[in-house]
């Protein structure tokens, strides 16, 4: 069946001060078959504007499907859910292009002109601008212009919207960008807060919220995002070795699931300490090291491979301080049997050592008997038959008080018995 138009009522909506341009297009008109008869039945309608009439390049287009036609009277809302471009109303035309269900599109086209907070049609078919301006006086002047059973606001009534037959205060509240049930508030129920995902990671960044009941392009409803240019940021990431904070805690680097144990060295003798240890994603000072094998790191003298010398410290890290023979700072100790200070002169056996040990006991070697700790050089003479004091002189001296004499062996002896 072939589809006439007998008028077209375009109004803009969102617009927010004189001359900007919409965002949304309010589009209504009325449908007549051949023989001029209103049309009431549901429709599927295509829309499409073109940059100009003949050589015509689409430039937005949508499908509205089911749409209600009642006493040849309808509504599109041009822009929801598709948007139109902004980009679109700075040309210097736009022509407007409608189907009918699988009908061709019908022609001519309807171009759009200017005039202060709308875009409206100048003819389609015979139509004039006049025609539609008696027409909308004409709705203007009825009470319930949509039929929807509400009178208008302007006429006592409580219908918010009288070009618009779903929309009175009996309307169920849908995702439309309107006010359905006229209780002054648009999409109750259905919105939603969104939040702008530039880098695509899943997360928001909730300095950018959008209040909408539709989702849109690029927007997310969880605001975790720290970093929305960084896809590794968001909140409950894991934190890793790259300079960001990837988790959101304001901490970059910290405790990242990729780190390398480095270990102190305090000392700075190259070698770390296993008892102090860090996980960090580039060596900071102490912690410098992957290994650890210091057994004192406080001291630079200390550490595995460092040649031992005698300064009470165990410089190589075996275990034990001044060990060995003949080490830097080493003294000579001479072997002393009997532990009486002085080394055996007839054997003579040293070590350099740091500290003196069985038998290295002595710092010289002139002990005459080093198996009797009483016979030395300094030692007291007496009358024993020995060489006590080591002057090569035997029980030499006034050993025993008159009339006593020495006897050697047998000691103190009366001459006279």
């Amino acid at each position: 069946m072939k589809i006439l138009w007998t008028s077209v009522i375009l109004t803009l909506l969102a617009v927010n001060s004189f001359g900007e341009i919409p965002r949304q297009i309010n589009y209504q008109g009325h449908l007549t078959d051949p023989s001029g008869d209103a049309i009431t039945a549901v429709k599927d309608m295509g829309v499409t504007i073109y940059d100009s009439e003949i050589d015509r390049t689409p430039l937005w287009s949508d499908v509205f499907e089911d749409v209600e036609i009642t006493n040849g009277y309808f509504e599109l809302l041009l822009g929801f859910p598709t948007p139109i471009p902004d980009s679109l109303f700075a040309l210097p035309e736009l022509w407007l292009g409608i189907t009918i269900d699988t009908d061709s599109e019908m022609m001519p086209l309807t171009r759009f002109s200017c005039v202060p907070y709308a875009r409206r049609s100048g003819t389609v078919e015979s139509i004039s601008i006049e025609n539609t301006l008696e027409m909308i006086q004409h709705l203007n002047s009825l009470p319930d212009a949509d039929g929807d059973g509400y009178e208008k606001l302007s006429a006592g009534g409580t219908d918010c919207d009288d070009w618009d037959p779903n929309v009175n205060p009996a309307a169920a509240e849908i995702c439309d960008g309107k006010d359905n049930n006229c209780n002054g508030v648009i999409d109750e129920g259905f919105l939603t807060v969104w939040y702008r995902d530039l880098d695509e990671d899943g997360y928001g960044d909730p300095s950018s919220p959008l209040i909408s009941c539709v989702q849109p392009d690029g927007y997310v409803d969880n605001p975790g995002d720290c970093d929305d240019t960084e896809s590794l940021a968001y909140t409950g990431a894991p934190e890793v070795c790259d300079g960001v904070d990837n988790d959101c805690n304001s901490l970059v680097d910290d405790n990242p699931v990729d780190c390398t144990v480095y270990y102190a060295d305090i000392d700075e003798d190259g070698h770390g300490d296993e008892n102090n240890s860090q996980c960090l994603c580039s060596p900071t000072p102490p912690y410098t090291l992957t290994t650890a094998d210091d057994c004192d790191d406080t001291n630079p003298d200390m550490y595995p491979g460092n040649p031992e010398v005698c300064d009470g410290y165990d410089n190589d890290c075996s275990g034990g301080a001044d060990e060995g023979e003949n080490l830097t700072g080493c003294t000579n100790y001479y072997a002393d049997y009997d532990e009486d200070g002085y080394g055996d002169m007839w054997n003579i056996d040293l070590r350099c050592l740091c500290q003196p040990e069985y038998p290295y006991l002595a710092l010289t070697a002139n002990d005459c008997m080093d198996d009797n700790p009483d016979a030395h050089p300094g030692a007291f003479e007496i009358c024993n038959g020995l060489d006590d004091n080591c002057d090569w002189e035997v029980d030499e001296g006034e050993l025993c008080g008159p009339p006593l004499i020495c006897d050697g062996p047998n000691g103190c002896i009366d001459p006279s018995k």
